[in-house]
């Protein structure tokens, strides 16, 4: 059923609102072309002044005000959209997995580029076959002449002909946003980022990327130093910035401490976001989910500082809800905001 044959049924009963996590549409998404086919979700929310509006798969894609079973007013929503270029973690928490999964999550419709599929569990990786270059480039085409694209976010490249091929495309569809997150080992050791490529992903993709966000490890390996605080953390942000990107944001989970602190610079002004750290091992996928966090509120028009701060919010909570889920280090939880409101 489309959204512009939808109808109001009495028979539905409203719920308790939530108001801090329930609407997650912004007014700028609303054009009089939306239509999106979709199936009513069972919560039903009572507006602040007459009527309803109705939650689908947890998007605001149409407000539907009410009055005593009259439709009296309709607006509809197009869906920002994201992509992810990244690889294949088949247990579900890291990965492309965790990108569509994140995206999601913020109301954003993801799509993905699968560059590599992978061998592992929450355990480990054990083996890494790359997608052929040629699939990975017709696929970034085929997708941006269709379909308008708000954000990009790449994640897992592992080798130099990749990277190359990734940036020729990319540089071919003229796209919006990349927030580039340069992953080069995994939590159990595995080089995912052969080491003569990191030359050619500083080279190929830094000077096309809106932002790039390495961790506490990865920045090393880009600035060839040691960071053992925020003060370091800084001059690598500046060092990273040199190398081609706009933004940077280094991330300070791997320090030691009560708290865990990220650092943001725009080539500008610098900005410390920290949040007491979660004590938990079940840490899959954390970087891959930040990342596009990021990329999603960027989708949705929000600035460089207000995306990267909401996404810090959203992983510490998907953190602190972490799942049980295998014998390694198990997953955030992507969707703990619905699930608290569900009671699921």
């Amino acid at each position: 059923m489309g959204c512009s044959a939808f109808k109001y049924r009495t028979e539905i009963k409203p719920t308790e609102p939530d108001t801090d996590n329930a609407v997650v549409g912004n007014s700028e998404d609303m054009t009089p072309e939306g239509n999106f086919p979709f199936n009513i979700h069972s919560e039903v929310f009572p507006d602040n002044k007459t009527g309803f509006r109705f939650l689908v798969y947890g998007f605001w894609l149409a407000e539907i005000q009410t009055f005593y079973g009259i439709t009296i007013s309709y607006r509809k929503f197009n869906m920002r959209t994201a992509l992810t270029i990244a690889g294949s973690d088949p247990s579900g928490g890291a990965g492309i997995q965790a990108d569509l999964k994140t995206f999601q999550a913020h109301g954003v419709f993801g799509m993905s580029v699968i560059t590599a599929v992978t061998v592992q569990n929450t355990q480990k990786v054990y083996g890494v076959q790359e997608i052929d270059p040629r699939i990975v480039h017709d696929q970034i085409l085929r997708l941006f002449e269709d379909i308008e694209i708000n954000a990009v976010k790449i994640g897992m490249v592992s080798s130099i002909l990749l990277i190359e091929t990734i940036a020729t495309a990319l540089n071919e569809v003229k796209p919006p946003a990349i927030i580039l997150d340069p992953v080069m080992i995994s939590k159990s050791g595995y080089r995912l980022l052969n080491k003569d490529a990191q030359k050619a992903l500083i080279r190929n993709l830094f000077p096309v990327a809106e932002v790039v966000t390495p961790n506490l490890y990865e920045a090393e390996a880009l600035t060839d130093m040691k960071i053992s605080d925020e003060n370091e953390m800084k001059t690598a942000a500046e060092k990273i910035l040199k190398l081609g990107a706009k933004k940077v944001v280094v991330k300070g989970g791997h320090l030691d401490g009560m708290y865990a602190t990220d650092i943001l610079y725009d080539g500008v002004l610098f900005k410390e976001l920290t949040n007491r750290r979660v004590k938990t091992k079940n840490t899959h996928g954390t970087g891959c989910t930040f990342s596009s966090a990021i990329a999603a509120n960027i989708a949705k028009g929000i600035d460089f500082f207000d995306a990267v701060t909401n996404a810090k919010a959203y992983i510490t909570g998907a953190i602190e809800h972490s799942l049980e889920i295998g014998h390694g280090h198990g997953p955030v939880d992507h969707f703990f905001k619905y699930h608290k409101r569900t009671g699921k």
